[in-house]
C-alpha cells in the first residue's frame, strides 16, 4: 500500500495547484460589438437622391454635366470613406486578435508556474528523501559495524569460582580457584586482573586477606585463565563464617584489549559464607544495592 503521508502530499499539492489557478488566472476578454454598417440603408446613394440617373437624364446638358460631376466626387468621396472605415474595422479586429492571443499567453504563463513551482517541490521533496535514505543508509552502516565489532571481539566474564577448605589445627587454608573465561570470537590480549578477598562482617570489610595482581594473559577464543589463590582464616572467623555472621568477599577488575579496542574493563564481586561458601557457589554481590550481602548474615551491631 502507498504511504499515507505520500498520498496526502500529492493531493495537497493538486488541490494548491487548482486555488492558484482559479485565483490568478486572468478573466477572458470581452470585445466590443462591431455593428457598423449593420443600420445603413441599401437605398443610400452618394450624393444625395438628385444623383439618382433617372434624376439625371432629366436636367438640361450643362446642368447635367455639372451634376454629374458633383455626384461623381460625391461618389469617389464615399468610397474612400468607406475604404477608411474598413481599414479601421480591419485595425479593430487585429487588436482585438492580439487581445485574444495574450490572455491565452497569460493563461500559458500561469499555467507554467504552476507546473515550475510543482516541479521544484518534487525536486525538493526528492533532496529530502535523499538525505532521509542517506541518514538511514548511513545509521545502518554504523550498526552493522557495531555489531560485526560486537560478534568479533572478545567476551571476557568470570565463569566459576570454586571453593576448597582445608582446615588445620589452628587456622583454615581456602583455595579459591576462580576462572575467567572468553567467550568472544577474538583473542583477549594484555589482560590484567586484580584479585582481592576480604573478610566482611555486616557491610564492613575487616581485614584483606589476600590480593593477586596479574599482568600480560592472553585468552584465546573459548578458553579459561585460572587465578588460583590461597588464603588463611583463623578458627573463630571459621565459626563465623559457618555461622554466617561473616562472609568472604572477592573482588576482582581486570583491564584487557581487543583488535577493535583497548582499555575494556570486567569488574564483580562476589561473596559467600556457610554452605554457600563450602559448595562453592557464590553469589553476585552489588555494594550499592544497600541491603545485606547475604540474605541470613547476621549483623551483631544491628
Amino acid at each position: 500500500m502507498a504511504n499515507p503521508i505520500k498520498i496526502s502530499l500529492v493531493g495537497g499539492l493538486i488541490i494548491l495547484s487548482l486555488l492558484l489557478w482559479f485565483s490568478f488566472v486572468p478573466s477572458g476578454p470581452t470585445p466590443l460589438r462591431n455593428d457598423a454598417g449593420a443600420t445603413s440603408s441599401s437605398a443610400y446613394r452618394a450624393g444625395g437622391s438628385s444623383c439618382h440617373p433617372e434624376k439625371l437624364s432629366k436636367l438640361a446638358d450643362d446642368a447635367a454635366l455639372a451634376e454629374f460631376d458633383r455626384c461623381a466626387d460625391a461618389a469617389e468621396e464615399h468610397r474612400l470613406k468607406t475604404e477608411d472605415l474598413i481599414q479601421q474595422m480591419r485595425s479593430a479586429d487585429a487588436a482585438e486578435a492580439s487581445v485574444l492571443i495574450s490572455y491565452e499567453v497569460a493563461k500559458m504563463t500561469l499555467l507554467g508556474l504552476i507546473i515550475g513551482g510543482l516541479t521544484c517541490a518534487a525536486a525538493f521533496a526528492a533532496a529530502f528523501y535523499a538525505r532521509l535514505a542517506y541518514k538511514e543508509a548511513e545509521k545502518s552502516r554504523v550498526h552493522q559495524g557495531t555489531a560485526t565489532k560486537l560478534q568479533l571481539e572478545p567476551f571476557v566474564y568470570w565463569k566459576e569460582t570454586s571453593i576448597k577448605i582445608h582446615e588445620m589445627k589452628g587456622n583454615v587454608a581456602i583455595e579459591a580457584d576462580a576462572h575467567l573465561f572468553n567467550a568472544g570470537s577474538t583473542p583477549a590480549f594484555n589482560l590484567s586482573s586484580d584479585l582481592k578477598i576480604y573478610l566482611r562482617k555486616g557491610k564492613t570489610k575487616e581485614r584483606l586477606l589476600i590480593e593477586r595482581i596479574t599482568d600480560c594473559v592472553i585468552i584465546p577464543p573459548s578458553d579459561r585463565r585460572r587465578l588460583l589463590i590461597y588464603f588463611d582464616v583463623t578458627d573463630s572467623e571459621w565459626a563465623d563464617i559457618k555461622e554466617y555472621r561473616r562472609d568472604v568477599l572477592i573482588e576482582l577488575d581486570a583491564t584487557f584489549n581487543s583488535q577493535f579496542e583497548d582499555g575494556m574493563t570486567l569488574s564483580e564481586r562476589r561473596a559467600g559464607a556457610g554452605t554457600d561458601l563450602t559448595s562453592g557457589e557464590l553469589y553476585i554481590d552489588d555494594p550499592d544495592d544497600g541491603d545485606p550481602m547475604i540474605p541470613n548474615l547476621i549483623d551483631e551491631n544491628s
